[in-house]
């Protein structure tokens, strides 16, 4: 897969997500969410990640799920161009030292 705009929609969820929307122990791979009541099948869950405190260390259970930058609902009717929700706020590159 590839991060387009024509690619199926895809998220990584935190496991906050995972224990409020499943029950225990069932796989959410390949379950699909929506963002919003009006759509409840927007993205496919591709992975899951640990819950992270992004505000405070205080800062638990909260359900969260990741997209790619360019992706977007089906249901959006304005033109990726016009988009202002696209940007990444932190990009993090990992490299092997030589």
């Amino acid at each position: 897969m590839r991060d387009t705009s024509t690619a199926p929609p895809v998220a990584v969820v935190n496991q906050a997500f995972v224990k409020k929307l499943f029950k225990p122990g069932e796989n959410p791979i390949g379950h699909h969410f929506g963002s919003g009541p009006d759509s409840t099948g927007d993205f496919e869950i591709v992975g899951v990640v640990e819950d992270t405190a992004y505000t405070s260390a205080r800062w638990k259970d909260h359900r969260m799920y990741f997209v790619p930058t360019m992706q977007r609902p089906a249901n959006t009717k304005q033109p990726i161009e016009k988009d202002e929700m696209l940007y990444a706020e932190r990009l993090c590159w990992r490299r092997r030292g030589r």
